[in-house]
């Protein structure tokens, strides 16, 4: 993460109304997976509708493929990892209210 020195003077960045749909999706999904107890990662579902496009609009770069595919693998790992830890979760709490 990169932070600007305070003396830099803060620039206002104009986004699109498109991304932040997708944005707030992103992360309503997030939260819906998370209170349901099954994480998901939205990076994961989106990857490849968005490569697709940006191939097709021409403005993908394919030496970024190797790149991004292993922050996805790194993504879904995270995702099954905290499903495990969720189950655990689960099971302890059932232990505990079995006693």
């Amino acid at each position: 993460m990169c932070v600007a020195p305070l003396s830099m003077p803060l620039q206002v960045v104009e986004v699109a109304e498109d991304f932040v749909l997708v944005g707030r999706v992103c992360v309503m999904l997030r939260g819906l997976g998370f209170v349901v107890h099954q994480p998901r990662s939205t990076a994961v579902e989106w990857w490849p509708i968005a490569r697709q496009q940006l191939v097709a609009a021409g403005r993908w770069d394919y030496d970024d493929d190797q790149r991004i595919a292993k922050g996805l693998e790194i993504r879904r790992a995270r995702a099954e990892g905290e499903a495990a830890g969720e189950a655990d979760w689960v099971a302890q709490q059932a232990a505990v209210l079995e006693r």
